[in-house]
This record gives structure tokens, C-alpha cells and sequence, in this order.
């Protein structure tokens, strides 16, 4: 009995062995095809640039209803805060925010603060932090993660009319940068309070 068991043993293994071998080969195929896929996959953008010409702007308010905001045809000027609750970056850059804000909306801006977080995480922070509820974008779609770089926070965009972004302050800001952004803007603001923007 023993010899039968071998001998049958003796003439599957050749057999499994070569089925063993061609899956293993279709495996190393299909692997290398994903592997030259994702190599050409474009990357993401680090930073968004001037000139560029922005989509629609589409995400989900606060109460979790969609929101688009149109960036073709605009006829006004906006500021995007582009930003995630957990960036230690973007927390150093709120003060600034909430004061560049507040000056922008007095002088008829849209200002729209764009978090790449979910819905519940940015909610939890805009409610501790102070920022208006209704000027929130969370979650935003694959496209206007792209085209705002939310891979790489904080912004802060100047959209100009039309949808064209016309410049941008990427990373903490320190003096120099807030000066330049509250200068660039023509917020009479700027002299008073830049000083107080930085932590000591």
C-alpha cells in the first residue's frame, strides 16, 4: 500500500509543482503591472500655484449637506484657508486666521475655510477654535483635494475673479509672511497687528 501511496505521490508532485510554478509566475506579472502602474501615477501637488485655473470647489458643510462653490465665472475675489485640525502648523497659523477673517469679511471678501478632515473632526475643532460654522468646507472631493494641495497644509489662496488663483503663503507663516499677506490683501490691520500674530 505504502508503495502505491508513493508511487502516486512520485508522479502528482512533478505536476503540482509546475501548477505551483505558472501561479507564481501570473503572480509576478500582475504584481510588476501594479507596481509600473503606480509609478506612473501622477503625485500629488505640493503647493497650489498662481495662475492656476480652479474647478468647483466641492466638499460638505458642518450639518453634512453637500457644498459647491463656483471658481468659474466668479466675479469677485475670495481667500481659502486651507487647513487640517490636527496640523500643528495650521494651529499656529489660526490666531492670524481668525484675525485675517474677521478684517476680510468686513471688507465684503468670502473667506472659506477648507479642512481635508472629516466632517466630525473639523466640526469638534471649529467649535473649540471659534471659526463660523458657515464659512466650513470639510471633506472635500478627490479634485479640489487636488487642486488645493491638501496634502500639504496649511494655505493660505487668493482666488481672483474667474477662478484663478492669484497667490499663495504656504507653511507656518512668521513676521514677514503675515506682513506680506495682510499687505498684499490692503488690510489696513496689517501694521497693528502682525506683531501680535507671532508667538513669542
Amino acid at each position: 500500500m505504502w508503495v502505491r501511496v508513493l508511487r502516486v505521490v512520485k508522479n502528482v508532485l512533478p505536476i503540482l509543482i509546475y501548477f505551483v510554478s505558472i501561479a507564481l509566475l501570473v503572480n509576478n506579472i500582475v504584481l510588476k503591472r501594479r507596481i509600473d502602474a503606480l509609478r506612473h501615477q501622477p503625485t500629488l501637488p505640493i503647493a497650489a500655484k498662481a495662475g492656476q485655473q480652479l474647478q468647483d470647489m466641492t466638499g460638505f458643510t458642518l450639518d453634512g449637506q453637500p457644498k459647491k462653490i463656483k471658481m468659474r465665472g466668479r466675479g469677485s475675489r475670495l481667500v481659502v484657508i486651507a487647513y487640517s485640525p490636527g496640523c500643528p502648523f495650521c494651529r499656529a497659523n489660526e490666531k492670524g486666521w481668525m484675525v485675517l477673517s474677521q478684517a476680510l469679511r468686513r471688507n465684503g471678501w468670502t473667506v472659506i475655510w477648507l479642512s481635508r478632515d472629516p466632517i466630525d473632526i473639523t466640526m469638534r475643532h471649529c467649535v473649540r477654535a471659534g471659526i463660523p460654522k458657515d464659512d466650513v468646507v470639510a471633506e472635500p472631493t478627490f479634485q479640489t483635494y487636488y487642486q488645493f494641495a491638501l496634502a500639504s497644509v496649511p494655505s493660505t489662496t487668493v482666488v481672483g475673479p474667474g477662478g484663478i488663483i492669484e497667490k499663495v503663503w504656504s507653511g507656518r507663516l512668521n513676521a514677514a509672511g503675515w506682513q506680506s499677506l495682510f499687505t498684499y490683501l490692503r488690510l489696513d490691520e496689517s501694521h497693528d497687528l502682525v506683531s501680535t500674530l507671532i508667538d513669542p
